[in-house]
């Protein structure tokens, strides 16, 4: 059997199948800077996560990028140093060096790849639970790629657990896909597998990683009892609902402060979710919690790591709460140069309320070049919809996008609505447009022919493409009501 056969049976992205599984995910580059900021420190997730970027450098031609990113897991696999990284190390080992293999292959001679090949921890030499590592170590790679690979990244963990049930983290893996499967999908239910699976890595292995993402999910089911409750919890007076509501604040808040009292603590990506967190609490329950408490500890969180982007984004939710509108300016400001996208549109309401110089259409010039994936660009159409509708009440700004976000392949009908920062609630933009569109053109609302043919334009897009729409009552003081409705909260909170 000559070496590349040999290599058929290395366990590493090349041999996983991940397009026939997940498709091709464009935007798996901006893990790059995910990566920067979730995995400040040396950990086996970022290597991982480097692994995976790797492998898209390098079906992208970029040859010599992907030989830096190897030489980097290199570098780290080296440098890490925990339990469980330790006790699976031939199993970490194996995929790095068998992608290693495959990226540099081509320019390496063949006495080089040989002796590399030989290096590589073979499959069968493995202990069971090494085995049982490297399928834990395929589902953690997968859980980057999208809806789809989180689906198969639950499948294999479930398996890496039914493999061995004592390793906390294959457990927490099952929980942590379904957390991001609920959260790409925004379903507020929460099963009993996602909090048990979560539970019970808490219980094998008290590490803060498992408190912090176990206090989320007892806040999320909190917000499950709220707004989408199962049919047992619907069963349950509001008097019962409201005990459980309770214990389960309860017991999120108790978990985030004993991470905040932790003084040896300084994992960012830990700290700035405990803030988070502690945040969330106040928001729910504002009679029970202190702001200042988060605040507390998103300050520990920028004085470890002033550049990381997720601590400016909730220190601008903290400051808006506190009503400190400038100070929530300055780190969306910060946020933004950092790479966050919904930051320029928090600087666009932050500079409305504070009244100063607004120039909304360079801010979605940017947003268009800097974030160019699809999602991302039919997004900021929208809110600039939104914004020329609701703010600056120029219809036909909001045309001009309407019809180029109309033709985007992936703009389905549901992809219209979205969490209004102008009416600050959940509206469909898609009815909002035709109900705008239809009053403009039977009111003659319009300057010129020119404006009179865009807004037909986006007439007959309505009747080919979203023909329910039509059917709708339209209402000339729409925009006013929704504004009007919803005026004191914007008073209230940027």
């Amino acid at each position: 059997m000559d070496l590349k056969e040999k290599m058929k049976t290395l366990e590493c992205h090349f041999n996983w199948g991940i397009e026939d599984i997940v498709g091709n995910i464009d935007d798996i580059m901006k893990k790059e800077v995910i990566k920067s900021e979730e995995f400040p420190n040396e950990t086996w997730c970022g290597m991982l996560v480097e692994l995976n970027l790797a492998y898209e450098l390098y079906k992208r031609n970029n040859r010599s990028e992907a030989e830096e990113k190897v030489k980097k897991c290199l570098k780290l696999f080296g440098n890490i140093n925990d339990n469980f990284f330790n006790e699976y190390k031939l199993a970490f080992k194996h995929v790095l060096l068998s992608l290693q293999l495959f990226v540099n292959f081509d320019k390496s001679s063949e006495n080089d790849n040989k002796k590399l090949f030989n290096e590589i921890p073979a499959f069968s030499i493995l202990s069971e639970n090494e085995k049982t590592a490297i399928i834990g170590i395929k589902a953690y790679c997968f859980g980057e790629y999208g809806e789809q690979g989180r689906k198969h990244s639950l499948s294999l963990a479930r398996k890496a657990h039914q493999d061995n049930p004592n390793e906390p983290e294959w457990c927490f893996m099952i929980g942590l896909a379904l957390s991001r499967i609920r959260n790409y999908t925004h379903d507020n239910g929460i099963t009993d597998e996602e909090v048990n699976c979560i539970e019970k890595a808490y219980k094998l292995r008290k590490s803060s990683y498992f408190a912090v993402y176990l206090a989320q999910t007892y806040l999320d089911y909190t917000k499950m009892i709220r707004y989408q409750p199962s049919p047992e919890i619907a069963e349950l007076s509001y008097s019962q609902q409201n005990l459980k509501l309770q214990v389960y604040y309860r017991k999120a808040y108790q978990l985030f402060k004993e991470i905040a009292s932790r003084t040896d603590e300084k994992d960012v990506h830990i700290i700035v979710r405990c803030a988070r967190g502690l945040f969330q609490l106040k928001t729910l329950k504002p009679d029970l919690y202190d702001i200042n408490e988060a605040l507390i500890v998103l300050k520990k969180c920028l004085n470890i790591a002033p550049n990381y982007g997720m601590c400016h984004t909730l220190a601008t939710s903290i400051y808006c709460e506190l009503h400190e509108y400038e100070q929530a300016l300055k780190h969306s400001i910060k946020a933004k140069e950092i790479g966050d996208y919904f930051s320029s549109i928090r600087i666009i309401q932050l500079k409305c309320l504070l009244q100063q110089d607004v120039n909304a259409a360079e801010t979605f010039d940017y947003m268009l070049k800097k974030h160019p994936t699809e999602t991302y660009i039919y997004q900021t159409h929208l809110y600039a919809i939104s914004y020329y509708i609701f703010k600056e009440r120029n219809l036909q700004l909001a045309v001009k996008h309407f019809l180029i976000v109309s033709k985007l392949s992936t703009m389905e009908r549901q992809n219209y609505e979205i969490g209004d920062p102008w009416v600050k609630g959940r509206v469909d933009l898609c009815d909002i447009m035709y109900n705008e569109v239809r009053c403009a053109i039977d009111g003659r609302l319009y300057q010129n022919d020119e404006e009179k043919l865009k807004l037909e334009e986006a007439y007959e897009v309505f009747k080919s493409k979203y023909p329910d729409v039509t059917e709708k009552v339209t209402d000339s003081s729409l925009v006013e009501n929704l504004l009007s409705k919803n005026k004191k909260k914007w008073l209230q909170k940027c």
